[in-house]
């Protein structure tokens, strides 16, 4: 029981309190297109590296919402698009998004995809 215990309070210690958490919100786009269902990566600057840190995806046109804690990450969002009979697949990067420790919102960012 000790054991379940201590492993317990080890896995919630690691893991930042939601009020720790900073709320990110924003679009995925193509042209001026917006995408739903595209897969967003977020990658956090941590000991000289990009480390990942959290996965979600975008919905209703191409709104996303992670929440992060304080630091410099890396969003990076893929698709694939079928127009017709043709597939084609998209990608697209917003570096340096500087996450504060406030536990607030930054709104309105924006993920541009391209070929």
């Amino acid at each position: 029981m000790y054991c379940l215990l201590v492993i317990l309070f080890f896995l919630f210690s690691c893991h930042p309190s939601p009020r720790d958490l900073t709320l990110v919100s924003g679009k995925t786009i193509y042209g001026d297109l917006a995408l739903e269902d595209v897969h967003i990566e977020s990658y956090r600057w941590e000991q000289s590296q990009w480390r990942h840190f959290s996965d979600t995806r975008s919905g209703y046109h191409g709104s996303f919402r992670i929440h992060l804690p304080d630091g410099k990450y890396r969003l990076q969002a893929s698709t694939t698009i079928r127009l017709g009979n043709d597939e084609f697949s998209l990608s697209g990067t917003l570096e340096d998004l500087k996450v504060e420790k406030d536990g607030g919102r930054i709104d309105q960012v924006v993920v541009r995809m391209n070929r």
